[in-house]
């Protein structure tokens, strides 16, 4: 099953940045990098994103389509820290995109 990691990597001219959260991972800096404890494995994918959901201006789409020879991803596992903002984003898009979801519970 293939993993795809979705990092904020923001601008500083960032409506985020600017608007909203302050300065936050910021493109190129180490708080725009997946954690050590979450490591990617080498066939692992990651994309930057700028914006709440993984889907806004990002290739994540035409990655999920191009995955399995061609056959394309049917189904998303969404995980992530913020569930109230970029999964419910993301379930969001993913879902007007005809991909059935799943939204993985957590234990904090």
């Amino acid at each position: 099953m293939p993993v795809i990691y979705s990092n904020d990597a923001h601008y500083a001219e960032d409506w985020e940045v600017t608007q909203k959260w302050g300065e936050h991972a910021i493109k190129g800096t180490n708080g725009a990098e997946v954690i050590a404890e979450l490591a990617p494995a080498k066939k692992d994918y990651i994309i930057e994103k700028r914006t709440y959901s993984s889907f806004y201006e990002t290739s994540l789409d035409q990655l999920l389509k191009s995955l399995y020879r061609g056959k394309g991803v049917k189904t998303v596992v969404l995980g992530g820290m913020h569930t109230h903002i970029c999964i419910r984003h993301m379930a969001a898009d993913a879902f007007f995109r005809g991909y059935k979801i799943i939204v993985a519970e957590g234990r904090s």
